[in-house]
């Protein structure tokens, strides 16, 4: 089988899963999750048997005839690199443990078989997504993608709070895709080929022919990267998404639906003009800011893991925009790894906490209230460990992926400000602040949950019963091998910086043309120091516990502008474009169609009254009246023709007298 051929498996595997389990509807039960994990495993060794036969290779690229629409030929295929074959491991890698997790987490659930039918679509969109030759079957994918987080998010719909977040998610990136359609027309125009193979081949002619169309492809892309990467200002959707099962919020937040974003930028980083790169650069770094500070006035604790979400792909956002790729994909990596291990960590949290509540206070008590946790860390001694490793390369303390992901970017940042001078200079200062604010949240987030005391109206002694009994190793494993993934180890030859000759980095240079900026020696220091001071203030308690009110300032205006303002908004104008369409073009409308409609009549009268009646059946009737004039004259006798020539022959003389 050729490689291709395998790489199509990869996709073809769980998607296969999820259409029989959804077909089937409930009648598979427990085995729906038994298919789903064994379509996972098998995509999972066909995608690490793809990248070890032909890693480091040549781009392979398959393509074939599609549709035609007039001379437009519109072709679909895959296309194979280093940075695909990465990211086909990454995502059946972090949804394996992530499915294992959900198979026990959800047990008991009414639609369980449609859970894992919808994880596993979910799962073969997003492997669709990164296999995708041309924009075209790109967007299928990038579609498919949005539905089944939609479904997914609002899984317990018949919660108004999940419905609702299911929605927002929907609608925002919905106004993402405007941005995409549009940048698919513009490169239409420009290129006459949605082929990504050919278009980037051909960039460097595109950006000097078309500058124009090719702002307006940039500017699209980015704008559909952000809704779906919850970047500044379209970040409200991701929070409220939390609504959702924590295996969902996962995979989501993990390796899927916000990586899809950035890896669209990460793919056509070369179609993007300066100006477009500097822009993507300053939302980055704006969401860096604006996600670590919305986080430290957070008290639900899966909402501080989605803005911390928000916030770190805000680096990957600022490495794109500063010519750095690679950088950005190797912090995609690493993230998905330490956040999806977070997220499943939260997840046993509110399980074991949930189920070791109070009686009578079981019906009021929130276990994802951070407030109401504390001195779990005795109890859940495992799951704290986990925390503990996962949360360090959430940092970026030394000897963990994040320590090196985030230096490759803060180096590139240096490196490209140095060279732009001026104004750039903030990128990688705002850069080192989200260090420090990261720190922070982290610290508290993790004080909050594991030390201190039992705040709330529960008993540790039955939090620890309910671990032992609802917490079994399907669960906890999954959450230790993914936080085991955040040491340095399977990343670098170096703990203190990325080797460039270690083989993923040097493949997805090559593979993106971009090398990695060697930074200077006191970015790492200032970054180290200024993660110890986030941490011992986090940890020592500075702040109320709720966390601060200006924190969440922005993020309320931002989240009402987006549920009430901005609806409003939007009906406003809908309702004043509704006004002018109906007393401006369409009174202009009616005015010409009554002027062709009068105009017609008359048309209609001169035919009848002057044309037919006139001249039409006026020659008729005075050619009939001469005929019959003939005719009687014809028939009349010899007297008659006498007369007539007696008639002519006067009047013949008569005309030459007087002539």
């Amino acid at each position: 089988m050729t490689i291709p051929l395998l790489a199509a498996l990869v996709c073809l595997l769980p998607l296969s899963a999820g259409g029989l389990i959804l077909l089937s509807g409930e009648r598979l039960g427990h085995a729906a999750a038994w298919l789903a994990l064994a379509a996972v495993t098998g995509a999972l060794a066909v995608a690490g048997w793809v990248a070890a036969l032909s890693w480091g290779a040549p781009p392979i690229s398959t393509e074939w005839t599609w549709f035609h629409v007039g001379q437009t030929i519109f072709s679909a295929g895959l296309y194979l690199d280093d940075v695909s074959r990465t990211l086909l491991v990454l995502v059946p890698l972090v949804a394996l443990p992530v499915l294992v997790f959900a198979a026990r987490y959800l047990h008991g659930e009414t639609r369980y078989a449609t859970f894992f039918g919808l994880m596993s679509v979910f799962i073969a969109a997003m492997l669709g997504l990164i296999l995708a030759r041309d924009l075209l079957a790109l967007t299928l994918c990038w579609e498919l993608v949005g539905f089944t987080s939609y479904l997914l998010i609002g899984f317990w719909f018949t919660k108004p709070e999940a419905a609702q977040a299911a929605r927002h998610a929907f609608l925002l990136n919905r106004l993402g895709d405007l941005g995409l359609f549009t940048a698919l027309g513009a490169l239409l125009a420009a290129a006459g080929t949605l082929d990504l193979a050919f278009v980037i081949a051909h960039r460097a002619q595109l950006l000097a022919t078309h500058p124009a169309l090719m702002t307006l492809v940039g500017a699209g892309l980015v704008l559909a990267a952000v809704a779906k990467s919850a970047q500044f200002p379209l970040t409200p959707w991701l929070p409220r998404a939390m609504e959702g099962p924590t295996p969902v919020s996962a995979l989501l937040h993990a390796a899927t639906l916000v990586a899809a974003g950035a890896y669209l930028l990460t793919r056509t980083h070369g179609l993007l003009p300066p100006v477009v790169l500097t822009a993507l650069a300053a939302i980055g770094v704006i969401t860096v800011l604006w996600g670590a500070v919305a986080a430290l006035g957070q008290t639900d604790l899966k909402r501080v893991l989605a803005y911390s979400t928000a916030s770190q792909l805000g680096y990957v956002f600022l490495a794109i925009g500063t010519g750095n790729p690679t950088a950005a994909v190797l912090h995609l990596v690493a993230h998905a790894f330490f956040k999806a291990s977070l997220f499943l960590n939260a997840g046993i949290v509110t399980h074991a906490v949930g189920h070791a509540a109070v009686p009578s206070a079981s019906t009021s008590f929130d276990p994802q209230d951070m407030r109401l946790l504390g001195g779990l860390r005795r109890v859940l001694p495992g799951t704290f460990a986990a925390y503990c490793l996962a949360g360090a390369a959430l940092v970026g303390l030394p000897l963990t992926t994040g320590f090196l992901t985030k230096e490759a970017i803060l180096s590139g940042a240096v490196t490209w400000a140095a060279r732009t001078g001026g104004a750039a200079w903030a990128v990688p200062i705002a850069g080192l602040v989200g260090v420090a604010l990261t720190a922070l949240y982290v610290a508290r987030h993790g004080r909050l949950i594991f030390l201190g005391t039992a705040r709330g109206p529960f008993d540790l002694t039955h939090v620890r019963e309910s671990a032992t009994r609802e917490t079994p190793w399907s669960l906890l494993l999954p959450v230790g091998g993914l936080a085991v993934l955040a040491v340095w180890g399977w990343l670098s030859a170096s703990p203190i910086h990325l080797a460039t000759t270690h083989t993923l980095v040097h493949g997805l240079q090559v593979a993106l043309s971009t090398p990695l900026a060697e930074g200077a020696l006191w970015l790492p220091i200032t970054s180290v120091l200024l993660v110890t001071a986030g941490l011992t203030l986090g940890l020592r308690g500075t702040g109320p516990a709720d966390g601060w009110a200006w924190a969440r300032t922005g993020e309320i205006a931002l989240g009402q502008f987006w549920t009430e303002t901005g609806p409003r908004a939007a009906v406003a104008v809908a309702r004043a474009v509704a006004r002018f369409d109906e007393m401006g073009i369409d009174r202009q409308v009616i005015r010409f169609g009554k002027g062709i409609v009068i105009g017609a009549k008359l048309t209609g009268w001169l035919d009848r009254w002057v044309v037919d009646r006139g001249l039409v059946h006026g020659v008729g009737r005075l050619l009939t009246m001469l005929g019959r004039t003939v005719r009687m004259a014809q028939g009349t006798g010899v007297q008659t023709y006498y007369r007539w020539a007696v008639a002519l022959g006067l009047a013949a003389v008569g005309w030459l007298a007087w002539g």
